[in-house]
């Protein structure tokens, strides 16, 4: 299943996969197509931005750092964040700060939200702090609203759910197994509050997105897979 969905991409333009994007978002969101633009272009008119990803980009990659989350993927992240508004966002995998640094751009523009991002470092790349270090790709003047645990999913993520005792959007994006997502699946599910989101990267690798919507269908909103990322949303609160 995932090689010939991966086949069929391939096979698309680049301007019928952000079309075909646009058209999934605003499906998912109850907007025009025209709404999600707007923030699309919001995004890549804002020359400041987009010259210090690319920047970092080429840096890391001249060191051979690859597979940060790529820019369609970061475009959808973002228009994602300026629809939903979210006041708390947990997401899981960091690396250099990708995904991040888009919804932190985008919470900026809403006027408010805090991001809370658990990973666990890779031995190989700089610290956090330094110039092409863990998190680099998001900018200084970003990162007020912007706490990070560099630790193990396994062993932080439930500590920090207790503590902000209820989120309004979960995104994995750490380790890609199928238990490993299934279980953080599982773990973030009851601290999203009614309404909220769960979403998820990297979803065509294996069933574990699929099966856990199967398994809480009677909790499930609206559900919806924009190519390799996959948004659910809490229909109501189960009594514990």
């Amino acid at each position: 299943m995932e090689k010939k969905a991966l086949r069929m991409l391939s096979t698309f333009t680049q301007e019928q996969v952000i079309s075909d994007r646009l058209r999934l978002m605003a499906l998912i969101f109850d907007c025009q197509v025209s709404d999600v633009e707007q923030y699309v272009n919001e995004l890549e008119e804002d020359i400041d931005f987009q010259t210090h990803l690319a920047h970092k980009r080429d840096a890391l990659a001249e060191r051979g750092f690859k597979g940060s989350a790529d820019n369609s993927d970061c475009t959808t992240i973002y228009v994602l964040i300026r629809l939903l508004k979210p006041k708390i966002v947990v997401e899981t995998g960091v690396q250099f700060g990708a995904s991040s640094a888009h919804i932190l751009k985008a919470m900026s523009h809403n006027g408010w939200g805090n991001l809370y991002s658990i990973d666990l470092p890779r031995p190989d790349a700089d610290a956090f702090g330094t110039p092409l270090g863990l998190g680099c790709l998001v900018p200084e003047h970003l990162r007020n609203n912007w706490q990070i645990q560099w630790a193990d999913s396994k062993k932080a993520l439930p500590s920090l759910l207790v503590n902000l005792t209820e989120i309004d959007l979960f995104l994995h994006d750490s380790v890609h197994t199928y238990d490993f997502m299934f279980w953080e699946y599982e773990t973030a599910w009851p601290y999203i509050r009614q309404g909220g989101w769960l979403g998820s990267h990297d979803i065509w690798r294996h069933q574990a997105f699929t099966d856990f919507c199967k398994k809480y269908e009677r909790e499930l909103g609206k559900f919806i897979t924009i190519y390799n990322i996959g948004m659910v949303k809490k229909y109501f609160q189960p009594d514990h």
